[in-house]
């Protein structure tokens, strides 16, 4: 059982302009992304309603006339089903560490958009949680769907920085009963300068997530991909004023190709 908290509520700012055409946007594409169109069959049967096949009117006629048992099935209709793609199941991880300092409320910006969008989209089944590290993890609570929070810096000093990765992933698997739903999409996503206090215990982590089934997305910021992430990761850079745009993105692009794991890869 996971040791992190809730974090307690932190102010609230309005959300810009940008900020909520991008919650709009993603979530269009959410939606899309859930979007599989539709399944239609054609089902034979003896009595209406449906649409008339003359062939087997013509049969059932004549098995009526001669007495036989009626085997035809002269009317036709059509079954719709509409197809959808599994639930989506998305975790955030920020660096809250001193050194992301400047790139902290892009990154929190960025995170409301894509929660924000999967409150708005309509087709969609999209649970997304936002969780913090530093030498602890702490689950975010989110503002609302027209405010962002404002979430402190953490001060330079003392302790071991960026240290709780590995915990925020395990908060967030549990936040989101990753393991409940094995059926569902499920994603974490990390966003971090990639300067890790552990990294090897990091690395084991996301083995153990990928041996589940759970699929891993790293946003470096500002900093080369790092070697230490395992095989499987998908991997890009970002800095603070492409975040707002990289993680929706990289978000969507992951969900829609769901079912195309080696794509993803």
């Amino acid at each position: 059982m996971s040791s992190a908290r809730l974090s307690a509520p932190f102010p609230l700012r309005a959300a810009t302009l940008v900020e909520q055409d991008a919650a709009d946007a993603v979530a269009e594409r959410l939606d899309q992304a859930a979007d599989r169109g539709m399944d239609e069959t054609t089902v034979a049967y003896a009595v209406p309603p449906g649409r008339l096949d003359m062939g087997q009117a013509m049969q059932a006629d004549a098995q009526e006339f001669l007495g036989l048992p009626r085997t035809a099935t002269p009317f036709r209709r059509r079954h719709r089903r509409i197809l959808r793609r599994p639930a989506q199941r998305v975790g955030i991880a920020i660096d809250h560490s001193p050194s992301m300092y400047e790139v902290l409320d892009s990154a929190v910006s960025a995170a409301w958009v894509v929660e924000t969008a999967a409150a708005r989209a309509r087709q969609a089944r999209s649970t997304v949680a936002v969780a913090a590290f530093d030498s602890t993890a702490q689950l975010l609570e989110q503002g609302s769907t027209t405010h962002v929070p404002v979430v402190p810096p953490t001060e330079p000093g003392g302790g071991n920085h960026s240290s709780a990765l590995s915990e925020a992933l395990m908060v967030l698997r549990e936040q989101l009963a990753m393991d409940q739903f094995p059926d569902d999409s499920r994603l974490i996503v990390v966003i971090s300068d990639s300067v890790l206090a552990d990294s090897q215990t990091v690395a084991s982590t996301i083995n153990d997530l990928h041996a589940d089934g759970v699929r891993v997305l790293w946003i470096s910021i500002d900093e080369d991909v790092p070697e230490y992430l395992p095989a499987g990761v998908a991997a890009i850079t970002a800095t603070e004023q492409t975040l707002i745009e990289a993680l929706p993105d990289a978000v969507t692009q992951a969900l829609a190709a769901a079912e195309d794991l080696e794509g993803f890869q």
